[in-house]
């Protein structure tokens, strides 16, 4: 019986990497790749539909897709809530964003938009660094405040 539980379990997973075009999993390191191109997915960028409050122009107004552009998004260090600036931004699939602020004060969720295993919660240190390797809009906004901090992720 754990036989072939586990043997479902690991060909369900790999059918769920086939078809997100290979696995990949979030770094809490400040380095990485920025291959842009590739991806398809989420409608926010693109669309009308607002994710967290980030509309199409939101994140036309905030590209960070260009080979060099820094994509960081900072919050506050103390308890008080602030909004993530940018909040709304747009990469290219493939890229990295980083976000620096306290998150013993403000844990980083995922929130909103397409489903997601880039965004990982995060409630401890000062800096994260997470991977996008496939298209979509991905939300996210802390847990302690989400109405006041949010935001979303536009990868082309």
């Amino acid at each position: 019986m754990y036989n072939a539980l586990f043997s479902f379990a690991l060909a369900t997973f790999a059918g769920l990497c086939l078809s997100l075009s290979g696995c990949s999993s979030s770094s809490t390191t400040t380095t990485g790749t920025d291959a842009g191109g590739g991806g398809g997915g989420g409608d926010a960028g693109g669309g009308g539909t607002s994710v967290n409050g980030c509309s199409a122009a939101d994140f036309a107004a905030n590209d960070l897709s260009a080979a060099g552009a820094a994509r960081v998004i900072t919050f506050p260090t103390g308890a008080a809530p602030a909004q993530y600036t940018p909040a709304c931004i747009t990469i290219a699939a493939g890229q990295n964003v980083t976000w620096n602020g306290a998150f013993a004060n403000h844990p980083l969720q995922q929130s909103g938009g397409d489903p997601t295993m880039w965004i990982t919660t995060t409630n401890t240190g000062t800096t994260v660094n997470f991977g996008f390797p496939v298209g979509g809009t991905y939300g996210f906004d802390c847990q302690f405040h989400p109405s006041v901090m949010k935001g979303a992720i536009f990868v082309k």
